[in-house]
């Protein structure tokens, strides 16, 4: 990746992360900051969701109070800011969005050259409605990760070495093992040298750590009904409300012919040490994990 710093903001919380993005563009207003989501269903809120309807702009404060202690963004901020303060900004990066969260792409228009990202048609309807193209610097691809034609689809941006980064957040996870090989190594062609790649997302732990996977879902299971009983939205709940949206009727009737609910058990996914092995198959050359909470993880990977 080009010389300069990245920051990378990740975090369950809309409130906390917004919070911390707002801070660190506040500190050097042309920061590169990347906002990873791996907030979980049943979360608090849906902030793009939101912008999408009300129209306001990307950096809205209404992502909900700073209340939640022991977000990672929290013990990292002030190493993103003591980063960014010693290091000058860099030339904007050009970034593929893989289906992603869509709290990433309201970052990545404003402070990345971003020119593709591809999508859920939902998200990317949304994403559409909430950031535009941003004077043609943000290009909005609908494909299918799971067919070997994806790539093809970039047209001109689909050409081996174009992109400083690769990132996705809580998409890939519904991919099969064969799929999810497929787009690492695509991915990998796609970077330049020394790019990166960032998979924020479901990586569950691998088929021996029986223990740890039961201790991991019954303590997830326990956080899930705390939110809840204190009013969060479960899945089938946000989706009803996003249906009920004219503006998204279109885009929630094309997902269902395209993935029909229920049609794929999207937590039986390949375990993290599978994507490790995988992305250092297709040419990474350092693969780590750099946040986790459970079996929620931000995965890194190097080109050399």
């Amino acid at each position: 990746m080009s010389k300069g710093l990245l920051s990378v903001v990740t975090g369950n919380t809309p409130g906390v992360r917004g919070a911390v993005i707002d801070e660190l563009l506040r500190v050097s207003p042309q920061a590169t900051v990347l906002a990873v989501s791996v907030e979980g269903r049943g979360d608090e809120g849906y902030p793009v969701v939101q912008r999408f309807l009300s129209g306001a702009g990307p950096h809205v404060r209404e992502w909900g109070p700073l209340g939640v202690t022991g977000d990672p963004v929290v013990v990292l901020r002030q190493d993103l800011l003591a980063l960014r303060r010693a290091e000058g900004s860099e030339r904007p990066h050009v970034v593929l969005a893989l289906p992603a969260n869509l709290d990433v792409l309201s970052l990545l228009v404003e402070l990345w050259r971003a020119r593709v990202a591809s999508g859920p048609l939902t998200d990317l309807t949304i994403g559409q409605g909430a950031c535009g193209d941003h004077g043609g610097r943000l290009r909005w691809v609908r494909t299918d990760l799971r067919t070997p034609d994806w790539v093809t689809a970039l047209d001109e941006d689909g050409k081996p070495g174009t992109f400083d980064a690769v990132l996705s957040s809580t998409a890939l996870h519904w991919l099969g093992p064969p799929e999810l090989v497929a787009v690492y190594r695509a991915a990998a062609t796609l970077l330049k040298p020394g790019g990166v790649l960032i998979n924020a997302d479901y990586l569950p732990a691998g088929p021996r750590n029986k223990r740890i996977k039961a201790a991991s879902v019954a303590v997830n299971a326990r956080r899930q009904s705390a939110a809840l009983a204190r009013g969060a939205e479960d899945w089938e709940t946000w989706w009803k409300s996003a249906e009920s949206v004219p503006a998204l009727s279109e885009a929630v009737d094309a997902r269902r012919g395209i993935w029909a609910e229920g049609a794929k058990n999207e937590w039986a996914s390949p375990g993290i040490g599978y994507h490790e092995a995988a992305l250092r198959e297709a040419g990474f050359a350092e693969v780590d994990v750099v946040w986790q909470d459970l079996e929620e993880r931000v995965l890194i990977a190097l080109m050399p």
